[in-house]
């Protein structure tokens, strides 16, 4: 959302709060969130700062593609395998996108983006190309 300011909230609307039931029956953890934009680890237990850009990274592909990136039923599979449709298939977006979503949405955190800064970087290289 954006304020009359053109200040950006992220908004959750209760959405976790409605999917914990759901998320329940995917995962062996008690976890909060939308099982589509959570992380794999995520979903069975652990938490990282990766997680969170993980989450990031879901939303900016469903942003530019205009749909999210994991359609479920089996979200974790999903995730593992990374099954989802590249942006420049899907969307026609530059292919140097596609290698942007694949570190965001790695399975594996450690290759993931580390820092929000990291991301915007990666993302500033791929515009100014």
């Amino acid at each position: 959302m954006i304020t009359d300011e053109k200040i950006v909230k992220v908004m959750d609307f209760g959405l976790a709060h409605m999917a914990r039931a759901s998320a329940a029956q995917l995962t062996k953890a008690d976890c909060w969130g939308s099982p589509a934009y959570m992380a794999p680890e995520q979903e069975l237990g652990s938490v990282s700062r990766e997680s969170d850009l993980f989450s990031l990274g879901a939303c900016i592909y469903e942003m530019t593609v205009g749909r999210a990136p994991f359609s479920g039923p089996n979200f974790l599979a999903q995730k593992r395998e990374s099954h989802f449709i590249s942006p420049s298939q899907a969307a026609g977006l530059p292919p140097a996108f596609d290698g942007f979503i694949m570190q965001a949405l790695h399975p594996d955190p450690s290759k993931r983006f580390h820092s929000g800064a990291q991301m915007l970087a990666a993302l500033a290289a791929i515009a100014e190309a």
